[in-house]
């Protein structure tokens, strides 16, 4: 890389302003510090604007319409520190594209030493680290009688090239494209190994550019090693194979990667770098090495930038995995980014907020464990090259649907395996709490407002000494239009601050032991993770979690038959009819949940050659003994003998069985019974038909007498 070339600024993507939860304002920016000391409008024939201590220089032809300049002067803001020889010159007005070189000349202070050099700094906004900041590259500058000379390079558009891609508006005025310029010295040139690195350093930090060199190609191999490619993805670029690193005093600033094309070469992009020099210590090499490793991460993510893709979809994968990248360059056992902490709950607000950013490193670092280094090149590529959106490109390329993954990501974060998160983080940042403080704390409904792929987190609080010794606690969700399938909820307890897992399911669970867990002091963290996406991406769903407090054990019946005995009316064809006692059931393998027993079944063969399909649901009072009944039933399958081509469809409904007999509450059955005449009374609804061609019949109307019953019984059997 020559020095001669102006190291141009903007990218395709550091124009580009994300949204986010920051505002993309610079840490430092300095302008109110500048004078404004001279304007002067120049045309195509040419000028010159100036002052005592600095010159620019406009050839004839090189503006191709009049360009007002205004040139502003500081001597408090210094970016280059000792370094710096001269005031800092910003000049606003400068086209984003001139044909001919422009001569500068900034008269220095005191004495020269090694090199020197013209810096020329521009504002240029990033929507990876979702900030501004002012990036300076280097021209070589000849000394002439106390002054520093040098040439800014023609910036002309090449047709058919990457330089004609990126954003060259000339928006005269805008503080985003101001030229700063100042004269440095002492700098001392290095080469890395690899020829693949060109530092320009100050001789006061020059003592560990060797060390900052071999980081910076060990980098450069890390992420090749990891499948990453300097051409971007499928080749969209020719190979960045060199780097331009200058090293300044960037106060608190990170160390940042950039691409830049090459002024005058068709298709052909460079990386540029700015290192902090105060980072640049023998006492602290495991800190720049794994700065500079961040570093040289940006230019690899400009190279898989969205391409046309904007708004909220520019920066969150990119700042996530910038963040997450620095455990590659540590030997730090269990290494939590430097960024990371304070954002733990970022991760909650879902894949889709493009807003809460930095904690989202715990899921690509997730990912990357989990799926291997090649997971994330396949999800930039993919988001790069074919332009998708980021939610898209990772739904593609991540081996396991998102319903698998993205639970699994919050049982191991909250659980404190990725990062070492620790449990009061989480327990100590509900978006809702339930205290169970008496026997009256029994219902407790969270309403929540959830992105696609987002998490919400609640506390119930197990205050209550004298809950019942069978209590449990029954959680469910609810929603209009949700798959709940996709919803999963996660339980654990919480102890002074620990986290232990419970259990998981979906949509409804139950938690038994309450009092236990009461009397040891524990309460309970509930998340509710949603695995449902939509394009594009950008709405959100209401979801209930509904929380109740039930004092009776479930009951632990997993079979049930509807019996329904009585003098049946029967009509065959279009004439003959006959009265007959007759018995029609129903029998199905399901559970309890709560009140509620459900049952379906699908071709089951239930006799040799006859197969049954159907489905039942019984509501139940559970205060028993005595009172214990059947609040409402209901059953329907269809019976078929597919060889004859014959079936037999029955249904039934009621209500208000009374309980009759159990034996032992946990064991054998639970049966309610309705005799004699008033079993019809029980019965809503009755229905019959019978289809064996050239045969039929069906139920017209129904009697009870004294044989008549309905009978449903429960029992519990695991085919032991």
């Amino acid at each position: 890389m020559k020095k001669s070339t102006l190291v141009l600024l903007l990218g395709i993507w550091l124009l580009i302003t994300g949204c986010s939860k920051k505002s993309t304002t610079p840490e430092e920016k300095p302008t109110e510090d500048y004078s404004l000391e001279a304007t002067q409008t120049i045309g195509s024939d040419g000028g010159s604007i100036e002052v005592d201590d600095f010159s620019l220089e406009v050839p004839d032809g090189a503006f191709s319409t009049n360009v007002e300049l205004r040139l502003y002067a500081s001597s408090q803001d210094q970016p280059f520190g000792d370094n710096g020889v001269s005031r800092t010159f910003r000049l606003e007005g400068l086209p984003d594209e001139y044909s001919q070189p422009l001569r500068v000349r900034i008269k220095y202070e005191g004495t020269l030493s090694n090199q020197s050099y013209l810096a020329l700094g521009r504002w240029v906004s990033d929507p990876i680290a979702d900030t501004a900041m002012i990036y300076y590259g280097l021209l070589s500058a000849n000394d002439s009688s106390g002054y520093l000379v040098c040439e800014l390079p023609a910036r002309e558009a090449v047709a058919g090239s990457y330089r004609a891609g990126y954003h060259n508006v000339n928006t005269a005025g805008d503080p985003l494209l101001d030229n700063f310029m100042v004269a440095i010295t002492d700098y001392i040139p290095y080469v890395s190994s690899e020829r693949r690195f060109y530092i320009y350093s100050p001789a006061s930090v020059a003592g560990t550019v060797d060390e900052l060199a071999g980081f910076l190609e060990a980098a450069y191999d890390t992420f090749e090693q990891m499948g990453f490619s300097y051409y971007g993805p499928e080749y969209r670029y020719p190979k960045v194979d060199s780097v331009e690193v200058n090293v300044r005093d960037m106060g608190k600033q990170r160390s940042s990667g950039w691409l830049s094309p090459v002024v005058g070469a068709v298709n052909k992009v460079d990386g540029s770098m700015n290192v902090n020099s105060n980072i640049m210590s023998q006492s602290n090499l495991p800190g720049m090495r794994i700065e500079v490793g961040r570093a040289t991460f940006d230019i690899v993510l400009r190279l898989y930038g969205p391409g046309s893709i904007s708004g909220f979809d520019t920066g969150w994968l990119h700042h996530a995995s910038e963040i997450w990248v620095e455990e590659k360059f540590t030997e730090e056992t269990n290494y939590v980014p430097s960024d990371f902490p304070g954002q733990e709950m970022d991760p909650f607000a879902g894949i889709g907020s493009f807003i809460e950013i930095e904690g989202m490193a715990a899921l690509i670092k997730y990912w990357v464990d989990h799926y291997g280094d090649n997971v994330l090149v396949k999800i930039l590529g993919a988001w790069a090259d074919s332009r998708v959106h980021s939610i898209d490109a990772v739904l593609d390329n991540i081996d396991d649907p998102e319903y698998v993954w993205w639970p699994d990501f919050f049982y191991e974060y909250v659980s404190g395996n990725i990062y070492g998160v620790k449990g009061d983080v989480f327990s100590g940042n509900p978006t809702g709490r339930f205290d169970i403080n008496s026997a009256a704390d029994t219902l407790k409904v969270f309403t929540g407002s959830y992105l696609d792929l987002s998490a919400k987190l609640y506390r119930i609080n197990l205050n209550y000494a004298h809950i019942d010794t069978n209590a449990q606690i029954r959680f469910d969700l609810s929603a209009t239009g949700a798959n709940l399938d996709y919803v999963t909820i996660t339980v654990f307890s919480v102890k002074d601050g620990y986290l232990q897992y419970l259990t998981h399911s979906t949509p409804e669970l139950t938690i038994k032991g309450i009092k236990a867990l009461t009397q040891n002091g524990n309460d309970l963290l509930v998340a509710v993770i949603n695995s449902l996406t939509e394009e594009p991406y950008t709405g959100s769903r209401d979801i209930d979690l509904n929380v109740r407090v039930i004092s009776k054990p479930e009951l632990p019946y997993n079979w049930c038959r509807i019996e329904f005995y009585a003098n049946m009316h029967f009509s065959v064809g279009d004439t003959a009819d006959f009265w007959e006692q007759r018995l029609a059931n129903w029998e199905g393998e399901g559970a309890f949940s709560g009140k509620t027993f459900t049952a379906m079944w699908h071709d089951i063969e239930v006799s040799p050659g006859m197969f049954s399909s159907g489905n039942m649901t019984v509501e139940v009072d559970r205060e028993m003994p005595g009172s214990f009944n059947v609040v409402s039933f209901y059953a329907t399958k269809t019976d078929s003998i597919p060889v004859y081509e014959g079936t037999t469809i029955t249904s039934v409904s009621g209500s208000n069985i009374p309980f009759d007999e159990f034996d032992d509450f946990y064991n054998l059955f639970l049966r309610c019974l309705e005799e004699g005449t008033e079993a019809c009374t029980r019965v809503g609804s009755f229905n019959y038909e019978r289809h064996f061609p050239p045969y039929g019949e069906r139920v017209i109307g129904y009697q009870c007498n004294t044989e008549s019953e309905v009978r449903i019984v429960f029992w519990e059997w695991h085919g032991e």
